[in-house]
């Protein structure tokens, strides 16, 4: 075994408290969020496509930014695919919407383009795109936004600090009464990108991804992560790094229980996935809760299982919680 792939649970623990990211603010919506009528799988970095504003999305837009329409030709390098936050649920996502971004990943690092450097480049199809997005933007923002386009949707480097060659992704957010955990496989959807209002973090494998997924889609997890001491709801709900107040062991390859944990995660989202091709399964709304509902009505046992073992897993960290509420 290599020296850099020795277990350290000190160095792991710290590595998972440090593994979840805000998403990028894709907004405005209108500019970003497309349909491409000829695309049907991945994209081919070399074509050129049709793009055009997804409707689906325009309502989310802040005014008067919801009232544009964008179309045009885009290279087929800056199509990516995200999800946003109605289409997850606890194991799965929906399919992933198509988003055109001014970027370039190298190596996973992210790099931003404005339209002159687009053009500059050779993409003269984007930048058009990206230059008719930039007018608009400066004629509409208010004077309180001083922020060019490009620092709007890297905000805090919430854009560029992904790293989009990862490919055993974890996505998360939380509401007042539950958390929802998604496994994310990038070798499916490769340039996939974490929308705002949601946290990416990428694990080194596959089994440490889904085992991850199980604890913060655990009701146990979520009382002990979430518990509120007098912080506002953003302060006290939105903190995977409140790990360390849980004591959430670190994966451990080697250890029987991780890998059940894991191996049932697999199973829910295999099974979930088929759940959401049957003619029955709810349509998407605003809302996620009766997709929600649907699939813990029909997977009562496998859901049943994974939040006893995170009981189990979690159970010194619960009995230390309840003994802070009752002080």
């Amino acid at each position: 075994m290599k020296e850099r792939d020795k277990f350290d649970p000190a160095v792991r623990s710290r590595q998972c408290l440090e593994a979840f990211r805000d998403g990028a603010p894709i907004v405005p919506r209108n500019f970003y969020f497309v349909r491409i009528p000829a695309l049907t799988g991945n994209p081919d970095p070399e074509a050129c496509y049709w793009a055009e504003t997804d409707r689906e999305h325009s309502p989310e837009g802040p005014k008067p930014y919801d009232a544009i329409r964008m179309s045009g030709r885009v290279e087929g390098r800056f199509i990516y695919r995200t999800v946003i936050s109605r289409h997850l649920l606890p194991y799965v996502h929906a399919r992933p919407a198509t988003i055109v971004l001014p970027i370039i990943v190298q190596q996973g690092a992210v790099e931003l383009l404005t339209a002159e450097v687009l053009l500059r480049r050779g993409y003269p199809e984007f930048a058009k795109w990206m230059n008719i997005a930039e007018t608009v933007w400066h004629n509409y923002r208010t004077g309180k936004i001083a922020l060019t386009i490009y620092e709007r949707l890297d905000y805090y480097h919430n854009l560029s600090s992904q790293n989009l060659d990862e490919p055993h992704l974890v996505l998360y957010q939380v509401s007042a009464d539950c958390s929802t955990a998604a496994y994310v496989d990038r070798t499916e959807y490769p340039g996939f990108v974490v929308d705002h209002k949601m946290y990416g973090g990428v694990f080194r494998s596959s089994a440490e991804a889904h085992y991850i997924t199980a604890i913060l889609n655990s009701d146990v997890a979520h009382r002990v992560l979430h518990s509120n001491r007098g912080a506002t709801l953003s302060e006290e709900l939105a903190r995977p790094w409140k790990w360390q107040e849980a004591d959430v062991p670190a994966f451990n390859p080697a250890h029987d229980m991780h890998l059940r944990i894991a191996d049932v995660a697999i199973e829910i989202r295999a099974k979930s996935l088929e759940l959401m091709k049957s003619s029955k399964f709810p349509d998407y709304s605003r809302r996620n809760g009766r997709q929600r509902t649907f699939i813990r009505r029909n997977l009562p046992s496998e859901l049943k299982e994974v939040e006893q073992l995170v009981t189990d897993l979690l159970g010194s960290s619960m009995s230390k919680h309840d003994c802070r509420d009752r002080q």
